[in-house]
Order: C-alpha cells, then structure tokens, then sequence
C-alpha cells in the first residue's frame, strides 16, 4: 500500500483538540471511514459504467449515473451513514458494501462477541420489556462513560449497570439467580458479596 505523507495527517488533524475529534461518532476517523467507503462506491460504479463522471463516452450509452441512496451501516464503532450511487438501469451491484449489507466487516467480531452470553443470562432477556428496560440501561451507562482502556473495563461497567439496572425492576425476574451464577462465573472475583 502508498506510504501516506505526514503533511497529510498534519492538515487532517489541525482542527483536532480533544479525543472525541478523532475518535468520536462525528470524530476525523468515522470521517475518513465514510469517504474512503463512499469513494470506493463510486469507483466500483464508474467501472460497472465503464466511463468516468461528466465523461463523454456516457452520452447515449443506455446507462447512466442517477443520484445517490442513502444507506445505514454498522460498523465497530456505531453506524455510519453511507450515500450510495446508483444508475439508470438498477443493474448497479455495489461489492465492497453490498446492497443487503447491513454491518461492515469486522463489525461481527467486535461488537457481537459481547452479547455471547450463557443460555441463562439469555434467557433473562428473552421478553421485550426486559430487554427494552435492559438495552436503554446498558446504552446509557456505555453513552455517559465514552471511551474504554480495554475490554475487561467495559464487560465491568455492563455487569454493573446490570446490577443498578436490576434493583429498579419491581416483579422478580424469572431466572435471576441462574444468570446471577453466571456472572459470578465469567468475572469470578470481581463479584464477592453480589447476592
């Protein structure tokens, strides 16, 4: 791959003050991550074409550039909005993010291990209430601390929004004790004293 010239990193990162610069949902990286997709898009539909934008040769070719679709894609870092080119004659099959696409590579194998729980602890989640009171809970406590050194910070901070979570809930949950002892084997220490 081109070595790419410091002066370039330089003029991307002058306006970057503070980490959510870069590293935010906003942030320079998911900048270039859209671009660099959304480039790569219309590379693949100048090649399916076979001519280049505003080119000549596009002139009474049959088939023609017609506008953009907008398109949601998860990434390891949250969603990315993604403007897709299309053509005239919908035979445009987009390979480096495909039509029925919905997650970009890498995305299955960070962010689902997480959810890989015991069937116990999936079983608690089962019912929409439980899981709609569960996801905001969990969403919000990953939301208001940001960032994370590590994996084993971020698996503690959602057992322990599992367990603030748990003394709001009024009826007992079925199965609690079972997903309980589950906990209490994945993170073994870490919950001396949990009941």
């Amino acid at each position: 791959m081109k070595q790419i010239p410091d002066e370039v990193f330089d003029q991307l990162l002058e306006d970057c003050d503070k980490p959510e610069d870069v590293l935010g949902a906003n942030g320079l990286l998911a900048s270039l991550q859209k671009s660099i997709l959304e480039r790569i898009l219309e590379a693949e539909l100048t090649d399916h074409l076979g001519y280049c934008k505003h080119e000549a040769a596009g002139r009474g070719s049959g088939n023609s550039r017609n506008g953009h679709g907008s398109k949601r894609v998860l990434t390891g870092k949250g969603s990315l909005r993604l403007e897709v080119p299309r053509d005239r004659n919908p035979s445009f099959e987009p390979q480096f993010v495909a039509k029925s696409q919905t997650r970009l590579p890498g995305f299955d194998e960070e962010v689902i291990p997480m959810f890989a729980f015991a069937p116990e602890i999936r079983r608690l989640m089962y019912t929409a209430i439980a899981i709609a009171s569960l996801h905001r809970g969990l969403r919000k406590s990953l939301k208001t601390r940001g960032s994370f050194p590590n994996d084993k910070a971020a698996t503690k901070l959602l057992y322990l929004a599992i367990r603030n979570i748990e003394t709001n809930w009024k009826a007992p949950v079925a199965g609690w004790r079972q997903a309980l002892n589950q906990f209490h084997i994945l993170f073994e220490d870490s919950l001396q004293g949990v009941t």
